[in-house]
């Protein structure tokens, strides 16, 4: 559920950057999403 509010969130912020900073933004967003996940998981498990 966060992570689906989360992805939208951030797909909105991407699509209001200028394309120069594209690829940048698309790399920074994919690395976050993968610390967000990681951070669930670490949270899943101690639940």
């Amino acid at each position: 559920m966060l992570l689906k509010f989360l992805e939208k969130r951030s797909s909105k912020k991407l699509s209001t950057k200028p394309k120069a900073q594209n690829k940048r933004t698309i790399y920074y967003d994919a690395s976050v999403r993968k610390v967000l996940e990681d951070l669930w998981k670490l949270l899943d498990s101690h639940l």
